[in-house]
Order: C-alpha cells, then sequence, then structure tokens
C-alpha cells in the first residue's frame, strides 16, 4: 500500500496499528451487502477462505 495514497488527510491511521483490506463488490453486491448483515457475513466468510493470506490470524 502506498503510503501517499493511505494518507488522505487522515494521519491517525499512520501511527496506529490499523490495518484495511478493500473488497471489490459489483453495484448490485454492494446493495445487498449494506442491506443485510447475515449476507455481508456470508461474502466476508468466503473472502477469507479463498484469500487467507490477507487476513492473517492475530496472534
Amino acid at each position: 500500500m502506498n503510503k501517499d495514497t493511505y494518507n488522505k488527510g487522515n494521519d491517525f491511521y499512520l501511527h496506529t496499528n490499523y490495518k484495511s483490506i478493500r473488497v471489490n463488490f459489483t453495484k448490485e453486491e454492494y446493495g445487498c451487502i449494506m442491506s443485510d448483515n447475515k449476507y455481508f457475513k456470508e461474502r466476508l466468510i468466503f473472502f477469507i477462505q479463498e484469500y487467507p493470506d490477507l487476513f492473517p490470524k492475530k496472534n
């Protein structure tokens, strides 16, 4: 992640251990995700299983 793109006016995140992961969704899927918590959790679990290296386990 590029530090310049990451620091869009919010220095707080540069001084903590905060991490973010962006996940791509279609426009149709985004509407479902924002209105249905169960659907969001199912999709998130799918991404965690599909890309485990992006979601490391906490020590």
